[in-house]
């Protein structure tokens, strides 16, 4: 939870959860060849490009790819920045008045980083287990119940923010609904306005819950946390991104780069305390970020220092990703580390589209 004063809120005292989390140690990664190792050095460059261009050819024609469901979701494709929130946040939902308050909290984003564009709305684990409930029930129980989620949703909406629920695979022991939690899902989000999940601790999402949207007439956003497939590409549009960013050339966005410029990334690590190299790879790849702030309860905040370096970043993408400026950032034409970087060390992609090309 967030504390907050009366008066001025105060960012350097928060409320953690007494609980100890193992998983605060263990460091996630794709399920799936999410990234292509950069070139060796610079001669290597020829080669290395060839190399990523003949697997997606391989790729897209094993997949018998048409396309996706890109077109149906093309929000996705400019969805740069998501944090992770749980909706009991003090900047979220005031406890006294029991209201939702969304503009205090996507204003104090704002300010602090620039804002968001979407964000995976998180009720249900830790607290499932505690009885019965599954994790559909925490949303039913929220304040307000479904009727104020609708509202919240609508007033998120309306400033630019898309709204994911997470999907809980592991939820087995709880109160079964009756019909599959494909089902339970897509009505809910469909009733309450939602636009997408999240699949904790999924490498992809099966295909049946594309499918499930499809015969409720509703297309959402299917998110894996743990990256996405060469396979799911044909009905998913998103993923997190545990990427390897231990290298100072930075790897690339397969998935990005297989889809031709479509696939949308949330790069994430969740316990660095220091945002840069996600921030860089982000950029570089023309992906987005998970700005998670709130972790269970355990308050990693972002500092000012990688906040403004967030808020720089965030514009650009959403400059060069929007259609009229030529969404350069989804071209198919994409070259990551562009040989036209003269200087040791730095590292750049092309982006060719438009009336000119964009090298960054």
């Amino acid at each position: 939870a967030r504390m907050a004063s009366s008066a001025t809120p105060r960012r350097g005292r928060r409320l953690c959860t007494t609980l100890l989390l193992l998983t605060s140690t263990v460091r996630a990664g794709c399920t799936y060849r999410c990234q292509y190792k950069a070139p060796d050095n610079r001669s290597a460059y020829s080669s290395w490009l060839q190399g990523i261009q003949a697997d997606r050819e391989a790729t897209l024609t094993a997949l018998n790819f048409t396309g996706g469901v890109f077109d149906q979701l093309e929000w996705t494709q400019t969805s740069y920045i998501q944090p992770q929130m749980h909706p009991y946040d003090l900047f979220f939902y005031d406890p006294h008045t029991h209201l939702y308050t969304v503009d205090r909290y996507l204003d104090d984003l704002r300010l602090r980083y620039g804002g968001i564009d979407a964000m995976l709305l998180w009720p249900t684990y830790t607290n499932i287990g505690i009885d019965d409930r599954n994790q559909f029930d925490y949303f039913r129980l929220m304040p307000g119940g479904l009727a104020s989620l609708t509202n919240l949703t609508s007033q998120l909406t309306a400033r630019g923010v898309r709204v994911l629920w997470p999907y809980n695979p592991w939820d087995t022991g709880t109160r079964r609904e009756g019909r599959s939690d494909e089902e339970v899902l897509i009505d809910m989000l469909k009733q309450t306005g939602g636009s997408g999940l999240n699949g904790d601790t999924m490498g992809y999402v099966p295909a049946s819950f594309w499918n499930a949207a499809v015969d409720a007439a509703y297309p959402i956003a299917l998110q894996p946390e743990l990256g996405g497939s060469d396979a799911s590409l044909n009905w998913a549009t998103m993923g997190w991104g545990y990427w390897n960013l231990g290298s100072a050339a930075p790897w690339v966005d397969r998935f990005k780069f297989v889809s031709r410029g479509k696939f949308m990334t949330n790069v994430c690590d969740r316990w660095a305390k220091s945002k840069t190299r996600h921030i860089q790879a982000a950029w570089f790849n023309g992906a987005g970020i998970e700005t998670w702030e709130n972790v269970w309860g355990i308050w990693n905040g972002i500092v000012p220092r990688d906040g403004e370096a967030i808020r720089r970043v965030a514009t650009l993408l959403r400059f060069f990703g929007a259609k009229q400026h030529g969404a350069l950032l989804q071209s198919a034409e994409w070259e990551p580390h562009t040989p036209d970087v003269i200087q040791a060390g730095v590292y750049a992609s092309k982006w060719q589209g438009g009336n000119a090309p964009l090298s960054a």
